[in-house]
């Protein structure tokens, strides 16, 4: 089989970026797909000789593109057209899709940049330090490293932006991008500082390490799908050996089993779900995943459903927006198996101020105020009361 080499330029992409890409042959030939990472050439197998246009959208909506015959001695190197990508081609229930974040200035000009945590322990949100390294180099960036088998919130803010709260996804290190959007004002509170999460740090045993990830998550928040099937087999066959170490940061099945649910796979997420809620019981997502499945695949007359609500009530909040969404729906007062539970309807009661302030076009759940308290008024100056903020300007890396 003959192949060329593809070079994607990782200007403005993180190094090691996953990219799906098309290669539409141009005089009849099979199309192809295949994966790439950004910045070094690829060499790409082709079963038939000829020209082919080379096709590589990004999840930020931007596609690069190329023409070359092959075979081809010289790396081909994608130039970005900004041609603007067609909608989703799939819909996901219950699931907002990202709002797209222009970046205007870092947080590192703002005058001073704070962020807090808590950990989820014992039902209840406990005020606590997490290890944190601050790097103001590029992007403005803390590099969180979390304990196992936990769910961390942590609200960033600085003087005179409003505050958020976002619960992170369960990996070892996550780096937190600071960015400010382009729509902000101080009267209004849907602005702002926005994150980006990413994981970060090596993941030797994996065939997804924490580049994979990261572009797999990226298509998924926003909404192309197709883009993220091409990933998803890799990804799954991760989250399967999850299943037999019980891992302790189960990031891959936690993107997988969303992935899953969204394309209404249901079959494959049968056994799957059960296991992820049964062994995973700390994550509430784990058992917001598992009613879902239930209740979309007819079945929401179980006694299965009201105790993987519970289970998730006992938890922590759902840490992807679209599982505190579905929690939300699944409680909603006119559900058979809410109308006749006193505890459920009071959950949907207790759920219903982190509905009322959350950000539902952020991928991880994110919303205004603490996690004990959320609120509709956001903090803008260093927090008075409570646990200590950690004051991050200044600071770069290694201190």
């Amino acid at each position: 089989m003959k192949s060329f080499n593809i070079h994607l330029d990782a200007q403005d992409l993180a190094p090691e970026s996953v990219i799906p890409i098309d290669l539409v042959g141009l005089q009849g030939q099979p199309d192809q797909h295949a994966l790439i990472r950004a910045g070094a050439p690829a060499p790409v197998p082709v079963a038939e000789l000829g020209p082919y246009e080379i096709r590589a959208p990004l999840a930020d909506g931007r596609i690069f593109t190329a023409v070359v015959t092959a075979p081809s001695t010289e790396p081909v190197l994608l130039g970005d057209t900004l041609t603007e990508v067609p909608p989703p081609l799939l819909e996901m229930p219950g699931h907002q899709h990202a709002a797209a974040v222009t970046e205007v200035r870092t947080a590192s000009l703002l005058d001073s940049a704070w962020m807090r945590t808590w950990t989820w322990a014992d039902r209840t949100w406990e005020p606590t330090q997490v290890p944190v390294v601050v790097d103001t180099d590029g992007p403005f960036t803390t590099t969180l490293t979390l304990q196992p088998r936990s769910v961390c919130a942590v609200q960033c803010g600085a003087s005179g932006f409003p505050a958020r709260c976002t619960l992170l996804p369960p990996a070892l290190s996550l780096a937190l991008e600071w960015h400010l959007t382009e729509n902000f004002s101080p009267s209004s509170f849907d602005a702002g500082l926005a994150l980006r999460l990413r994981p970060v740090g090596p993941m030797p045993t994996r065939q997804t390490d924490s580049h994979y990830l990261d572009s797999f998550e990226g298509f998924l928040a926003a909404g192309y799908l197709d883009r993220a099937q091409l990933m998803a087999e890799s990804l799954i066959e991760d989250a399967i050996d999850d299943w037999k170490t019980k891992a302790e940061y189960p990031l891959p099945g936690l993107l997988a089993a969303y992935f899953l649910l969204y394309t209404c796979q249901y079959d494959r997420l049968e056994e799957w779900s059960s296991f992820f809620a049964d062994n995973v019981c700390w994550l509430s997502d784990a058992a917001v995943i598992r009613a879902s499945l239930l209740v979309e695949t007819g079945r929401g007359d179980s006694t299965e459903v009201p105790h993987r609500l519970r289970q998730a009530l006992h938890g922590a909040l759902p840490v992807r927006s679209s599982g505190l969404r579905r929690l939300h729906s699944l409680l909603d007062p006119d559900n058979p198996f809410v109308a006749d539970n006193e505890e459920l309807r009071q959950a949907c009661t207790d759920l219903r101020p982190y509905a009322d302030a959350a950000y539902w076009e952020t991928p991880w759940t994110t919303f205004r105020g603490t996690p004990p308290s959320p609120s509709t008024v956001a903090d803008y100056d260093i927090p008075s009361e409570g646990h200590q903020a950690t004051l991050l300007r200044g600071r770069s890396s290694g201190n």
